[in-house]
């Protein structure tokens, strides 16, 4: 079930050496979920990841929150990547929540290469890299 949920039906017979990067994500991923957890905890998952990889993986994870509608907390210091995949986000410098900023992008995004082109993601994204910078935003 949950192979299948994450893409791996076909490779489930396969070694873990014999996995990709991306692979071996979508393993931990369905792995996470078999547990039935109510909050998915993603510490920098696709971190390591080339970036057409990760892309790939953002959308399958936009799709498998759609499908199992889990809570997911999913920590990275990536602007794009937080603006694409949340509701929310919580922002934090030098180890304190300094705002939550919350995501105006309707779901489903389906193709976020779009979605990287909206006013909403650009403004979000300026938002989030000027509260870092400890730059006063812009309304």
């Amino acid at each position: 079930k949950y192979l299948d949920l994450v893409g791996l039906t076909e490779s489930q017979t396969r070694r873990p050496h014999q996995l990709s990067g991306g692979m071996k994500q979508r393993v931990g991923i369905a792995r996470a979920l078999a547990t039935d957890p109510e909050i998915l905890l993603m510490d920098e998952p696709f971190g390591a990841l080339d970036a057409q990889t990760r892309e790939g993986l953002q959308a399958e994870l936009l799709e498998i929150h759609a499908r199992t509608k889990k809570t997911i907390l999913f920590v990275t210091h990536d602007l794009d990547e937080a603006v694409l995949i949340a509701d929310r986000i919580v922002v934090m410098t030098h180890g304190r929540v300094q705002e939550i900023v919350e995501v105006p992008l309707k779901r489903p995004r389906a193709d976020l290469s779009i979605v990287r082109g909206l006013p909403e993601f650009i403004d979000t994204r300026y938002k989030l890299w000027r509260l870092l910078h400890n730059e006063p935003t812009m309304h």
